[in-house]
């Protein structure tokens, strides 16, 4: 098989798990809050296949995953869409500047992924008292990013070794 080809079918594998990992990603019951399993492969493309490998992945996991449910263009996809978007463009410099662990990447972007659900759904209700929940919302994140991101290292180092 061609190195395009094989990219091209290891993307689309990523995607699909991705897709699978998000609809069974097991919520929190707290806030709203979710593991995040599906940035597993997000982080996996990410050092594997380069920053717009990233973005494709990422950016298409929510464009499908909101077409299944039925909440394209509303106010679930525009949330998602914003959390995933911001998490992703500053994990990518982060990644660049620093070349920090796996599990830093982790980290940042369960922080940065409610932050950006939280500017959104500001802006959409001209409501700020939604910030009140940040802080709640930020040591979770803190919490489930470090989960994902042992998840990812350990991931990626079985991957490296087949």
């Amino acid at each position: 098989m061609q190195n395009g080809t094989r990219k091209m079918m290891h993307l689309t594998l990523f995607l699909t798990l991705s897709i699978v990992l998000h609809a069974f990603d097991p919520g929190l019951n707290i806030l709203g809050a979710k593991l995040g399993i599906a940035y597993i492969v997000g982080v996996i493309v990410l050092k594997w296949y380069g920053p717009k490998a990233m973005i494709g992945n990422n950016l298409m996991r929510v464009l499908l995953v909101s077409v299944m449910r039925g909440t394209l263009l509303s106010i679930p996809f525009y949330t998602s869409l914003a959390g995933v978007s911001l998490s992703t463009v500053v994990v990518i410099i982060i990644n660049f500047i620093f070349q920090p662990s796996v599990l830093l990447l982790s980290v940042v972007s369960s922080i940065f992924h409610p932050l950006g659900q939280i500017i959104v759904i500001s802006k959409i209700y001209s409501l700020n008292q939604v910030f009140i929940l940040l802080p709640a919302l930020l040591i979770l994140s803190v919490i489930t990013g470090i989960v994902t991101g042992i998840i990812s290292t350990k991931t990626l180092d079985r991957l490296k070794r087949t």
